[in-house]
Formats: structure tokens, sequence, C-alpha cells
């Protein structure tokens, strides 16, 4: 009698627990696909965090888009202001988001620190591949440029962040 009853256990665990939710959005699913979406962290906490990564986010690319074209603007090329734009939005996207987006108080900060300048130099190359491609051979605005590389950009830095800097113990 216990062996059927763990078997029946194991059997709604793997056959009834849906591995498709339709109400869930494609970021969640890709996220339940990456097995970063479970059990501890619930939807509504994905959700929030998501919100807030793009609050902060949104906050961050309006100061330092305009930090960006202020330098363009006074005549610095624009590979030495998106430079420029990364390294003070780097250091201000780190500390909000370690607090308020991630909650994360690892004590190891030192390895938090090396994971987040990686990110920050990938996210900066992806922006000045996609920058150069649209302004010196698609011969877009390099305001137009930087807004649409932004919006690329923040999703990829929005999945790293998440997965390889603020990794909680429990993910």
């Amino acid at each position: 009698n216990f062996v059927s009853r763990a078997s029946w256990g194991i059997f709604r665990k793997t056959i009834f627990r849906p591995k498709w939710n339709p109400c869930l959005c494609s970021q969640e699913r890709i996220f339940m696909s990456q097995g970063l979406y479970n059990s501890k962290i619930t939807k509504n906490k994905l959700i929030i965090q998501i919100y807030r990564f793009y609050i902060i986010g949104l906050l961050n690319t309006i100061l330092m888009y305009l930090l960006f074209s202020f330098l363009v603007f006074i005549g610095i090329s624009y590979s030495l202001a998106l430079v420029a734009d990364y390294i003070c939005g780097g250091l201000v996207t780190y500390f909000l988001n370690k607090k308020y987006t991630f909650n994360n108080r690892n004590r190891h900060a030192h390895r938090i620190v090396i994971k987040m300048v990686a990110v920050l130099i990938l996210s900066l190359v992806f922006n000045f591949i996609m920058l150069v491609y649209l302004v010196e051979y698609r011969q877009y605005n390099i305001y137009t440029s930087q807004f649409f590389s932004i919006v690329i950009t923040s999703l990829l830095s929005f999945y790293l962040q998440k997965t390889q800097v603020f990794v909680t113990p429990n993910q």
C-alpha cells in the first residue's frame, strides 16, 4: 500500500504537473526553460523583479542617454561617449539593482563586482556593435540608433544580471 502511494505521488508529480502554462508570458516561459523559475521564486516575485529592474533601468537609461547625448553634442566621438555612459551607468545600476531589484546581501561583493564588470563589458561590446552597424552601415541617426540599441541591450543585461551576477543560493 505504501509503495502504491509513493508511486502515485511520483506519477502525479510527473504527469499532472504542467510543463507549459498558457497564462505565462514569453519571458516567464524562457525562465522556466532555463530552470530559473521554480517553486521558491514565485511568478509574482519574478514580475516584481522585472518591473523594478526596468524602473531602475529606465531612470538610469534616461540619465545616461542624456549624458551620452550631451557628450556627442559637445563633440566627443560616440564611441568614447558610450564608454563614459557605461562606466557611470554601470556604477548606478550595480548599486540600485543589488539593493532594490534582486535584494542581494551576498558578502562576497568582490565576486559580484567582477561578474558585474564582465556583464557590463559584454553589454558595452554588444551595444557598440549595434551602434556602429546602425550608424555607419545603415546610416541612421546616432541618437535614434542608441535608443534602439539600449532597448535590445537591456534585455541581455537583465538576463545576465539575473542568472550570473545576483544569483541567490536557492536558485
